[in-house]
Order: C-alpha cells, then sequence, then structure tokens
C-alpha cells in the first residue's frame, strides 16, 4: 500500500514538472546553446542574387554602362556576361562562385538562386517572457554575428555597391527563428531558419542589381517595370 502511494505521488510529480524551469536550466548549462549552435551550422547565410533567377537577366540601357552592382560582381570574377535576350543583358555564375550559390530546383525554366556570404554564430541567448498563464511551450531568441565571409563580401566594391553587406558583416543581429524546448530539448521550429536580417531594411539584403540610393527606400532601378 505504501509502496503504491509512493508510485502514485512520483507520477504526479513527473506531471507536475514546469518545463520553463528544465528550459532554463538547458540555457544554463549550455546545452541549448550547443544545439542551436549545431543547426545553424547546417546553413549558409545567404541573399538573393540580382534579380533571383538563373538565368540571370539584366535590363541594360544599349551603350549604358553596367550596374554598380553588376560591375562589382563582373569585376570581382562572380558573375560574367553571356550574351543577350529579349533585349537584357544575360550573366552566369563563374566556377569562382559556384561554391557560393544556393539554388533551388522548382520544376520550371528559371531555378532560384543565392549568394552565400557566411554563417551564423550565436551570441547569445536568453528566454522568452511567458505571456500568458497558459502558455505551454517554452520560447527563446538568440543573437548572432555572421563569420567565415568570403574575401570578396568585404571586398570596397562589394560594400560600397551593397549597402547591407556592411551592416550584415559589422555588426550583431538579433533571431526571429521560431526556437521551442519540446521534447526536453531546444530546437529551432519546422519553418527553419529565417534568412533575413530583420534590423537591415529588406531592400538592402539582396545582391540587386543597383545599390538603394540614401535615404531612398527602394531605388529607381530596382522597381519593378511597367
Amino acid at each position: 500500500m505504501r509502496r503504491a502511494a509512493l508510485i502514485a505521488a512520483l507520477v504526479l510529480a513527473g506531471c507536475g514538472r514546469d518545463p520553463f524551469a528544465a528550459a532554463q536550466r538547458a540555457i544554463d548549462d549550455g546545452s541549448a546553446r550547443a544545439a542551436i549552435q549545431a543547426q545553424l551550422d547546417g546553413e549558409r547565410q545567404c541573399a538573393t542574387l540580382l534579380q533571383g533567377l538563373l538565368p540571370l537577366e539584366i535590363h541594360v540601357a544599349k551603350g549604358a554602362a553596367a550596374p554598380p552592382g553588376v560591375a562589382a560582381l563582373t569585376e570581382l570574377g562572380l558573375i560574367r556576361a553571356a550574351g543577350e535576350s529579349e533585349g537584357r543583358q544575360v550573366y552566369e555564375p563563374t566556377a569562382l562562385a559556384k561554391p557560393a550559390l544556393k539554388m533551388r530546383d522548382i520544376g520550371m525554366d528559371k531555378t532560384p538562386v543565392e549568394l552565400c556570404y557566411g554563417r551564423r554564430v550565436l551570441t547569445g541567448l536568453a528566454m522568452k517572457p511567458k505571456n500568458l498563464a497558459s502558455d505551454a511551450i517554452p520560447q527563446l531568441t538568440y543573437r548572432f554575428r555572421i563569420v567565415d565571409a568570403p574575401g570578396w563580401a568585404r571586398d570596397p566594391r562589394v560594400t560600397r555597391s551593397f549597402a547591407g553587406m556592411r551592416e550584415a558583416l559589422g555588426r550583431e543581429h538579433v533571431s526571429r527563428d521560431l526556437v521551442m524546448y519540446r521534447d526536453g530539448k531546444w530546437a529551432i521550429g519546422e519553418s527553419g531558419i529565417e534568412p533575413y536580417l530583420h534590423d537591415i531594411a529588406l531592400d538592402r539584403q539582396y545582391f540587386a542589381p543597383c545599390p538603394p540610393a540614401d535615404k531612398t527606400p527602394v531605388h529607381s532601378c530596382q522597381r519593378p517595370e511597367g
């Protein structure tokens, strides 16, 4: 009888365990940091390359110079001119760029393409406060920096042409990934790693054909045609 009562008490104690306390212990003992960094190590930090689709087709007026960003990538040997198509200049990535490319097959004649320029390293993390008493799943936010940037990403021609690059590599960022504590461990949620750096304006996070003008949300040559 006494044994049965003890077992019942242990079961009740297990049911009443506070997941937030266990989640905080994982933060304090470093296991949360290690788990999240392991996930980040499997991803690269990338941004859309030019207009974002292969083949890379850029509108350049006849006789005009290529937009500054296109010129910078060309001078650094990451892309090269490859003819024309319907009045647009066609560019293609070079062998130098291929290890830094991230492409997705979407079953169409055009392929989404990004240019990768580093990886994330955690610099800190903290538990999100419970907003409601009914909140049952602990969550956290983490801070990070981008490291292991290739030489071309820090080249003045790139940082002048793509203003977001200097900010991306030079400051700490706060992630908006959904990071949850479930089944006794911390992990980035099913939505995956959010690629955008939210403290940098979205139009400054792309290797777009031209840089945004100072104090202008979107540069005129980045606006959709028509």
